[in-house]
């Protein structure tokens, strides 16, 4: 009975060690554990944060895009515009030199005009004579 007693002893004993043993894997996987929830949850609000940042940039770039959008639109409409003007201001020169041989002309007629009135003069006056 001696024996079995040392040997319930000496099981009693590997158990209470297993035991502490397990007891000290049980404080470390509780440290992993809280360890891990802490980086999760870091992991977690970093996640959210590059959603909210992906989101503004999609906002951004919308904008952005509208913006693009909306200056073409004035650039084009500011190229038709010195397109109009570029095409009055060809008309207006040509207007100009029209006008200008017209003047001409007259000058000329109105020289031809003088020197046949005065001729015209010249022989009436001979044919009174």
């Amino acid at each position: 009975m001696e024996m079995e007693l040392a040997r319930y002893n000496q099981d009693y004993e590997i158990m209470k060690s297993q035991l502490q043993e397990m007891e000290q894997l049980q404080v470390e996987l509780k440290s992993q554990l809280a360890s891990s929830q802490r980086l999760n949850s870091l992991a977690d609000t970093k996640l959210k944060c590059m959603a909210e940042s992906y989101k503004s940039l999609e906002k951004r770039a919308q904008e952005l895009e509208s913006e693009v959008k909306l200056l073409q639109a004035k650039e084009e409409n500011l190229d038709n515009e010195l397109q109009e003007e570029k095409r009055s201001h060809k008309d207006a020169l040509i207007r100009c030199k029209d006008l200008e041989e017209q003047m001409q002309r007259n000058k000329s007629c109105s020289m031809c005009s003088l020197s046949s009135a005065a001729d015209f003069d010249i022989k009436t006056n001979r044919r009174e004579r």
